[in-house]
């Protein structure tokens, strides 16, 4: 998926994701070929619980691209699809976020209250940060402070 013409954010990060999974069942290979059976269940074991748990991090917790035109912002995951209008955003502040629950470090928090309390974590990079500049705290619609 593309956002605006440039390839999704967490490209890099699944990437990353893949890598760290395949390395433990890399290890369970010459754990095999050594013949030391045991180290290499455990190890493959390890391997693909550790992948299963990356998978389903990122298809239940983390979108993999936002898009922002005139009217709100969307927020792409694998199942699900969040919007939030511009109107009924009530917060929007730059946060430092813990790698435990979002992969990137620095992120936009948004808040919105209507027509349900909704809440969209966007990742700081050059091309977000542009973009919540443009759409939110210089669009008229937008009642909040900086």
């Amino acid at each position: 998926m593309k956002q605006n013409g440039k390839p999704a954010v967490f490209v890099k990060v699944w990437l990353y994701g893949i890598m760290i999974s395949v390395l433990p069942l890399i290890c369970s290979v010459i754990f095999f070929s050594r013949r030391d059976i045991a180290v290499g269940i455990i190890s493959g074991i390890w391997a693909l619980l550790w992948a299963l748990l990356w998978v389903l991090w990122f298809i239940f917790l983390i979108p993999h691209s936002f898009l922002f035109d005139d009217e709100k912002i969307t927020a792409i995951y694998v199942f699900r699809i969040k919007t939030v209008m511009y109107v009924h955003i009530k917060g929007c502040e730059r946060q430092v976020s813990g790698v435990r629950t979002y992969p990137w470090r620095e992120q936009y928090y948004i808040i919105a209250d209507k027509p349900s309390w909704e809440e969209i974590k966007i990742p700081f990079t050059k091309e977000t940060d542009s973009e919540i500049e443009e759409h939110i705290y210089k669009n008229p619609n937008v009642k909040i402070s900086r």
